[in-house]
């Protein structure tokens, strides 16, 4: 049966409906708004939501990524490379002529009759071109990440060195990395900058390996051989103890971590929001059926449960699609994000 559900993709269904299920479940044996309960449950079910997400999508993620990197037809092979990209572009935008009524309603009125139209379509797509420049933009961002990295150890040895040696240069503190900057690199000017944010969606935020992972997936979506996990070894329990399930194309992508593209998450939240208050607001006098059938009208113990329920799944699909790190590293790098910019700000008031 747990096969079955993550094959059909049943899953996702159970997944995303879980704060409704959660709260038919919570809400009839809880009469009253007890904030201790509410944080419990909500702290509870953010570990439940994290589990899961670590035991199927990321697990699955992670088995993708393994097999694209042992495929010799794929891994190494520019000219793949660049036709799973090709493919991955039909999901960005498509080269589409207009129909009869899209013609009238989007077309530009055809004055200039000396003009003639200039067809562009699959075959003039230069997919070669985003490659070279999507690599550079990968290549600078390791390059980056590796500066950053060394100047970590060079601003700790000359700390360790300060700290040896009371009476060193005054002024200097933990935060003066972070004051003054590290310096950035040219983009190549600002027509390279701009095309740059014009390809960073289809590239994700300039990483070519996880263009290459997405593109590779989409492929391979309705192949009959798909990777297999054993979700329960999160959990610690031996692999061949364990049952396994399949990881189809959405799993490969459900936990892409990315800094943009955050959009539905506020809209999703915002929509909850709205949909509370409608329905706390909505009362109903020339339609009682109506208002007595939905309840509304007056404010609802349950909605407390369904929020307790709800924010724990957008806090972690959030958080998963931003920070590919686990729990204990995304916590520990955050706070010592947080030292280091108050650090830094104290030193510079100094």
């Amino acid at each position: 049966m747990v096969r079955n559900l993550g094959h059909l993709d049943v899953f996702r269904l159970f997944f995303f409906g879980s704060p409704g299920l959660i709260t038919a479940i919570v809400a009839p044996f809880n009469k009253d708004r007890n904030s201790t309960k509410i944080v419990g449950l909500s702290g509870f079910l953010f570990i439940a939501y994290w589990m899961l997400m670590q035991a199927y999508p990321c697990q699955c993620r992670h088995a993708w990524g393994t097999m694209m990197f042992a495929d010799n037809r794929f891994w190494g092979n520019d000219q793949a490379i660049r036709d799973a990209m090709m493919q991955e572009k039909e999901n960005f935008y498509k080269d589409t002529e207009m129909d009869e009524q899209e013609l009238e309603v989007f077309s530009v009125p055809d004055k200039n009759h000396s003009m003639a139209s200039v067809g562009h379509g699959r075959e003039d797509a230069n997919i070669g071109r985003i490659f070279r420049e999507i690599t550079k933009m990968s290549n600078e961002e390791k390059a980056e990440e590796q500066k950053e990295v060394q100047e970590l150890k060079e601003e700790k040895a000359k700390l360790d060195a300060e700290d040896a040696a009371p009476a060193g240069p005054a002024g200097f503190g933990p935060g003066r990395r972070l004051q003054y900057g590290a310096p950035q690199q040219p983009m190549g000017g600002g027509a390279t900058e701009r095309v740059r944010k014009w390809i960073s969606p289809l590239a994700g935020s300039g990483s070519m390996d996880i263009l290459k992972l997405r593109a590779y997936c989409h492929i391979h979506k309705h192949d009959e051989k798909l990777p297999a996990i054993f979700p329960y070894r999160a959990i610690g329990l031996p692999a061949h103890y364990t049952t396994t399930l399949p990881c189809p194309y959405w799993s490969c992508i459900m936990t892409e971590a990315r800094v943009d593209g955050k959009l539905p998450f506020f809209v999703s939240f915002a929509f909850v929001a709205i949909l509370n208050y409608i329905h706390y607001r909505l009362e109903c006098q020339s339609c009682g059926a109506v208002t007595c059938l939905l309840g509304s009208g007056q404010t609802r113990i349950w909605w407390s449960w369904f929020w307790a329920a709800f924010v724990p799944l957008w806090l972690v699909m959030f958080l998963k699609t931003t920070y590919d790190e686990e729990l204990s590293e995304l916590i520990c790098n955050r706070l010592g994000e947080l030292f280091a910019a108050v650090s830094g700000w104290l030193s510079a008031n100094d």
